[in-house]
């Protein structure tokens, strides 16, 4: 049994996923995703770094949610999801994750010095509706050593360590976009006014 935590950060994955809403992960899914990132890093769709994103996306495809895929219909509801974590080590998570992060840093860093400037980052958090405020916010988290820039290893640290590390913060969750409809959490219940109000008498 996985800890809550690491069930609660792998639910919202599954949200960010979901790019279509159907409440299943699909290849499809992840390839439009792919295709987003692709878009969004101004790259040439046919350039190494185009190929290299869709690529990250194929194997997280391929070695994380393919096998979750009990029933062979090439989707994961939440059900298949949910037993595919019981399942799941960060031997086979985390290269995943890693693929995809070098492959959309190498996207964006323009001028390809080993480090994303406060622009750059900007740039690519933008195109997922992040706020410029709130991606100066993340640069300044992820920024360790505080010297302006982050570097390859701070990136894909902070966001591995969102997945695997329970005391790390929320900086690593953006990557794969912004969170949509929570279809796992049941809808509220409706509150009832079981004693209206009565009109006074006078």
């Amino acid at each position: 049994m996985i800890p809550s935590w690491k069930r609660s950060r792998a639910l919202d994955l599954f949200d960010r996923l979901d790019v279509t809403g159907s409440a299943t992960i699909t290849e499809p899914d992840l390839q439009e995703l792919a295709e987003h990132t692709v878009v969004g890093t101004k790259a040439d769709p046919d350039s190494v770094k185009a190929k290299a994103i869709r690529a990250g996306y194929d194997y997280l495809w391929q070695t994380v949610f393919a096998p979750m895929d009990l029933n062979g219909d090439r989707q994961v509801n939440l059900v298949e999801f949910e037993e595919g974590l019981n399942h799941l080590d960060d031997d086979s998570f985390v290269p995943a994750i890693t693929m995809i992060a070098t492959a959309i840093f190498n996207a964006y860093d323009l001028d390809e010095n080993g480090s994303l400037s406060q622009q750059e980052i900007i740039n690519w958090l933008g195109e997922y509706g992040v706020s410029h405020q709130d991606a100066l916010a993340h640069v300044r988290d992820m920024d360790t050593n505080r010297n302006g820039t982050v570097s390859y290893k701070e990136l894909v640290s902070a966001i591995t360590d969102y997945y695997i590390n329970p005391e790390a913060s929320l900086d690593g969750h953006w990557m794969f976009g912004p969170k949509r409809v929570t279809r796992h959490e049941a809808p509220a219940e409706p509150t009832l006014d079981l004693m209206p109000a009565l009109s006074p008498e006078f």
